[in-house]
């Protein structure tokens, strides 16, 4: 997954300070070594959530919540899919294909300057330099 600047400089200053382990891990467990998964739930993400304000929800449901809003800001599937490490472009668009649904972005504004792109006469020409060009046939 892709860090924002910010988060990669925090665990930056964090590493620096974290105990030492064996397998040089950014959150080892008291012992340096890798901490149980049910450890991590309910001595962090759990916590961490209560004091947001949010509902509880496993490791698997930020890595979905992750995907969900790239694809509702209208980042192309197959951005969000090397993102997840899935194969294939296909397996994102089944697990994800609701979310897609109800995306709405700017591209048909976006294509559609740049394909008008220029100034218009009031007969609808694109007026290139002093000559007005007949968009159709152009």
């Amino acid at each position: 997954m892709p860090l924002a600047p910010e988060v990669v400089h925090a665990l930056k200053v964090w590493k620096l300070q974290c105990p030492p382990s064996p397998d040089d891990l950014v959150f080892p467990g008291p012992d340096g070594r890798p901490m149980h998964r049910g450890t991590v739930l309910r001595g962090g993400l759990y916590p961490a959530l209560r004091r947001a304000g949010l509902r509880k929800v496993d490791m698997h449901s930020l890595r979905h919540s992750f995907a969900s809003g790239l694809l509702a800001q209208g980042t192309p599937v197959t951005e969000v899919q090397r993102y997840l490490g899935h194969a294939d472009a296909v397996i994102t668009l089944r697990v994800y294909a609701h979310r897609l649904r109800e995306v709405r972005t700017d591209a048909v504004a976006r294509f559609t300057s740049g394909v008008l792109a220029g100034a218009w006469t009031p007969f609808g020409h694109q007026a290139v330099g002093d000559k007005a060009v007949d968009a159709v046939s152009s």
